[in-house]
């Protein structure tokens, strides 16, 4: 049934200009449904759900490309069992690639070439970046022309590490080399977060792989040397989140992203979107500014969590251990200027009494929203309140004594 879902994804997926090469497929998405980055939920309303799966096809819509991309793995099938997953080995990933040559970016350049395309962008995700680097060394400008490639939480320096700490660096090893001999006026972005384990910090090349990092790519670029334009994002400060947050950060990546794709030949200045450099910056600093906000919080409240956990095991008693865990997050700092946007009015219109609330917080938005109106009907009190979601209540109250 797998192999037949599969069939019939790919033949579907045939003409599809865009390829979104994953690492390998997890135990509860691909193991289960047969479709690359696609949980069985996704499929059938049924069965488990995956986290990337989920962010992956959430964003595609977003975007509008849901039937635009083909989606698929370095390593085709999963490398774990039914309850885990595991890193791929060297012979996997190499046993893997000629299905992702053979299926993919030779032929979807050759496809964008016949249809128009006169610059093509290579966009490349963790494993996704060795199979473009080795299939780049593999392919000449001619047969494999790339105006651009854009990687984002690359693995490509896993895989030297691997290499060199096994002693196997042979020739013809299919990622190493220097690109630029096959590719010399590509232009190359990288794009790495601080928590991302993945790159563990700015592509850095090797003797056998010569790169440099620079922050602008210099407009005549001679040598040996591949300039690579090193461009570090902030996602989510969480090492189980970052690999994966890229696509979630407007600000730091799918702007810039953006704006490369659209000028496939420069740095992206010359984009006709996003132009103004002060607007991107500040909204850079603001998304730095807030996670590291949320970050220090994730901190103090573990703390508290801990510390809290250790004064109520020496207490005696149930409630004592309770008051203390209370008074010690009562100690918790919370800045007056986060309850500064609540709203409060009452008043009199055409003899009816009115009233208003509204409370919001910094970074989170409108918590609650009520407005309404009480008026009297012969005995009886009417309230008609309209509450955040703008659907209107209505409810009878008997009151008794003086109106």
């Amino acid at each position: 049934m797998l192999s037949a879902r599969l069939e019939r994804y790919l033949d579907e997926r045939a003409g599809a200009p865009i390829l979104l090469v994953a690492e390998a497929p997890g135990y509860r998405g691909t193991r289960v449904s047969g479709i690359p980055l696609t949980s069985e939920r996704q499929l059938t309303g049924d069965g488990p759900a995956e986290a990337t799966a989920t962010i992956v096809h959430r964003v595609l819509a977003e975007l509008g490309l849901s039937d635009d991309v083909l989606l698929w793995n370095v390593v085709p099938t999963h490398p774990g069992d039914a309850r885990s997953n595991r890193a791929p080995t060297r012979g996997e990933v190499e046993a893997g690639l000629p299905f992702v040559r053979a299926l993919a970016l030779v032929e979807r350049v050759d496809w964008l070439r016949d249809n128009g395309c006169t610059n093509v962008v290579l966009v490349a995700h963790s494993g996704g970046t060795i199979v473009s680097f080795a299939t780049l060394l593999r392919y000449d400008d001619a047969t494999f022309p790339v105006a651009k490639l854009v990687t984002l939480g690359e693995a490509i320096k896993l895989g030297w590490g691997l290499e060199q700490k096994s002693g196997n660096w042979v020739a013809g090893n299919s990622i190493r080399g220097n690109v630029k001999v096959n590719h010399p006026t590509m232009r190359w972005v990288d794009v790495w977060a601080s928590y991302d384990p993945a790159p563990s910090g700015e592509l850095r090349g090797c003797r056998e792989a010569p790169l440099i990092a620079v922050e602008r790519v210099p407009e005549a670029s001679t040598g040996r040397y591949m300039f690579v334009e090193s461009r570090p994002v902030t996602n989510f400060m969480h090492l189980g989140l970052d690999h994966g947050g890229y696509w979630l950060n407007d600000e730091g990546f799918l702007i810039p992203l953006i704006r490369h794709i659209d000028d496939p030949n420069g740095d992206g200045t010359a984009s006709r979107f996003y132009r103004d450099s002060l607007g991107r910056t500040v909204r850079t600093e603001r998304r730095r500014r807030r996670v590291s906000l949320l970050l220090g919080w994730r901190w103090l409240a573990f703390g508290f969590g801990i510390a809290a956990v250790i004064a109520a095991a020496l207490r005696s008693s149930l409630s004592d251990a309770g008051n203390t865990v209370a008074r010690l997050f009562g100690l918790l700092p919370l800045p007056a200027s986060w309850f500064s946007r609540v709203t409060c009015r009452e008043g009199e219109e055409a003899g009816r009494y009115t009233f208003f609330v509204n409370a919001a917080m910094p970074l989170i938005g409108s918590l609650v929203r009520y407005e309404g109106w009480l008026e009297r009907e012969a005995d009886a009190a009417t309230i008609l309140s309209t509450p955040a979601a703008g659907v209107a209540t209505r409810t009878e109250a008997a009151i008794s004594g003086q109106a």
